[in-house]
């Protein structure tokens, strides 16, 4: 049985991406800015037409001019060294499971051979050694 040493786990999952996500696609963004200058509309119409913000069509118009490309908030598969590490971890982890639930089983089978003694040395067992002590009380 090996002895288990506790070691602590590093967080090695990627850092998250600061904020919330973004409520719309790249693409329709990219449409929206290009229909606000190529067809000249005023930010209202833009606004109620999609049902977005003033600011909003701002920051699309910034983001068509510089074509920059915002992040992409969706969670990124976590590398082999990572996946490797979670897996020795939780290897660690049932190995000192099994250990524990070893050491319960024989603690448990030794109170049971213990009690099952105890009930031997406790039992009546009238021979005719004894069967004079047993009828003293009885008429």
């Amino acid at each position: 049985m090996e002895i288990y040493n506790q070691t602590k786990v590093k967080n090695l999952e990627p850092k998250a991406i600061p904020g919330r996500a973004p409520r719309f696609t790249h693409e329709f963004t990219m449409m929206v800015a290009k229909r606000k200058i190529e067809e000249r509309f005023t930010y209202r119409e833009i606004s109620e037409m999609y049902g977005v913000s003033h600011g909003w069509i701002c920051s699309a118009l910034k983001m068509y001019k510089g074509q920059k490309i915002p992040f992409d908030r969706r969670p990124k598969e976590p590398t082999q060294e990572v996946k490797a590490h979670r897996l020795e971890a939780q290897i660690q982890d049932l190995k000192k499971e099994i250990g524990e639930l070893y050491l319960e089983n024989r603690m448990l089978k030794k109170i049971l051979t213990y009690s099952e003694s105890l009930k031997k040395e406790n039992s009546l067992s009238i021979t005719s050694e004894n069967l004079d002590q047993y009828q003293e009380g009885v008429e």
